[in-house]
C-alpha cells in the first residue's frame, strides 16, 4: 500500500508511519475493505474504490491519526468520546420524548446559530452515506 503524505484523496487515506496496528478501523469498516495485513497493519482491498461509501468511522475511531478522507480531515472528526455515549436509557429517553416543535418564537436566530446547526447536521446518517457535502 503507498503511504500518502499531503494530499488527501477520494479513498481513505492510510498513513502506515503513524498506525500502531490495533485493527479498530477493520472491525468499524462498514464495506469491509479495510484489512490487516499478516504484517498487523491495515490495507485496503482490491475493490476498495467501488465499495467505500466514505462514511468516516476509520477516521473517527483510529487513536494514532492514520486515517484521512479528502472530504473528511482527520481535524473534522473528532474522536469517539466514551463518556457522551448514550445509555441504553438515555437513547430511549431521547427518542421517545422528542416533539416536533410547532410553537415558535418571534425571535430571529442568529446566522452563527444556524450556521453551526447546519454544520452538526451534515454529519446525520443517510442512506448510502448520500448526504451533500459530508
Amino acid at each position: 500500500m503507498e503511504v500518502e503524505e499531503t494530499a488527501l484523496v477520494e479513498m481513505p487515506v492510510i498513513k502506515l508511519e503513524k498506525c500502531n496496528g490495533c485493527g479498530l478501523c477493520v472491525d468499524v469498516c462498514a464495506g469491509n475493505f479495510v484489512e490487516m495485513e499478516e504484517g498487523g497493519y491495515p490495507t485496503q482491498s482490491d475493490d476498495a474504490e467501488e465499495i467505500c461509501i466514505r462514511c468516516g468511522h476509520c477516521v473517527t475511531v483510529c487513536p494514532s491519526g492514520s486515517f484521512s478522507l479528502r472530504d473528511m480531515p482527520r481535524e473534522e472528526c473528532p474522536p469517539v468520546r466514551k463518556d457522551l455515549i448514550l445509555t441504553p436509557e438515555h437513547c430511549e429517553h431521547f427518542l421517545r420524548y422528542r416533539r416536533s416543535i410547532r410553537d415558535f418564537k418571534k425571535k430571529p436566530v442568529s446566522r452563527d446559530v444556524l450556521t453551526k446547526l447546519i454544520e452538526m447536521a451534515r454529519y446525520a446518517p443517510s442512506g448510502g452515506h448520500l448526504t451533500p457535502g459530508a
